[in-house]
């Protein structure tokens, strides 16, 4: 022990100076330490902050560049879209229907939800039935402006991995007035036509077409004002009703979905038909014209047939 303190007393100035340099080592370490982990950090912030800003730009281009045609919607267009859709969806993940419905479509209301409760039953039970998440694209801007609109479970909230389905609707934006509406549940929108044509007293009148995701309905108003029972079409043969577009491409009409009763006027008779093309293009098919190429104006001859074309 007397060994020791002699070695330390003989060494004091040599040992104070040896724990000294030890010390700053330790705390030179220690600060370069911390500089290299704050340097991490803020790469990391740096990183994160970078690929928010690549997502959101993504985002943004998702909700302004269509994905099939048409233009790039300008940022008021795309702002006031996107608004409109967010506040939808919203409403509805919240059980704000009311304020959901109010901001869908005469048409679409008249089409699909003729109530409120129609609308919360058939619409957002099933849409929003659980813990979804919901991303939107811009799918088209010629003619009508339509957003694929995609319903996931969000796996985070609920924690199901299994359940991977993901549920697609397309919503198209309207204007009713100054204001702009939602059509959704694949209906796309109305054209209003009115367009008629005369045949030997027997009128065909083309009221309005809706559009929807894989179809077209034309509602008509036909007259026959001839002296004849007259037959719109005889069934005898496939695609006799058709559409035609700027390119000459033909669309027949599901005539299979009219009872034949429908297709035959009567003497002075009127009534109203809707007749569907089965047409995919998501709303700009540029339809020309109207073809029914089976017509029987006296239904005492069935081999005496006519064409009536109606420009459209």
């Amino acid at each position: 022990m007397r060994n020791i303190i002699r070695f330390y007393n003989q060494n004091r100035l040599a040992f104070w100076i040896i724990v000294a340099i030890i010390a700053f080592v330790i705390i030179i370490i220690h600060v370069l330490n911390g500089l290299v982990i704050e340097k991490n950090k803020n790469n990391q912030n740096n990183q994160e902050i970078v690929s928010n800003n690549e997502e959101t730009i993504k985002q943004e281009q998702k909700k302004s560049q269509p994905i099939i045609d048409g233009n790039t919607l300008s940022d008021s267009n795309k702002d006031e879209n996107a608004q409109l859709i967010d506040s939808f969806l919203l409403y509805c993940k919240t059980g704000e229907i009311n304020k959901a419905y109010s901001l869908l479509s005469s048409n679409c209301k008249e089409i699909y939800f003729q109530t409120v409760e129609q609308f919360e039953n058939e619409y957002c039970k099933n849409k929003f039935s659980s813990d979804k998440k919901s991303d939107y694209e811009l799918w088209t801007s010629s003619g009508f402006v339509i957003y694929r609109v995609k319903f996931s479970e969000n796996i985070l909230a609920s924690g199901n991995i299994s359940n991977t389905k993901t549920i697609e609707d397309y919503y198209s934006i309207v204007f009713e007035g100054s204001q702009k509406k939602l059509n959704i549940n694949g209906y796309i929108g109305r054209n209003n036509i009115n367009k008629e044509i005369n045949k030997n007293n027997f009128v065909i009148k083309v009221d309005y077409v809706d559009i929807y995701l894989d179809n077209y309905l034309y509602t008509l108003t036909i007259k026959n004002n001839t002296n004849n029972t007259v037959v719109l079409d005889t069934r005898t043969k496939s695609g006799s009703v058709y559409l035609t577009n700027s390119n000459n491409s033909k669309y027949s009409a599901l005539l299979y979905e009219n009872s034949e009763s429908d297709l035959i006027f009567n003497i002075n008779e009127q009534k109203n038909l809707k007749i569907k093309f089965s047409i995919n293009n998501k709303g700009n098919s540029d339809i020309r014209k109207l073809t029914f190429s089976d017509v029987v104006l006296n239904s005492n001859n069935l081999n005496e047939k006519i064409q009536i074309e109606i420009e459209i």
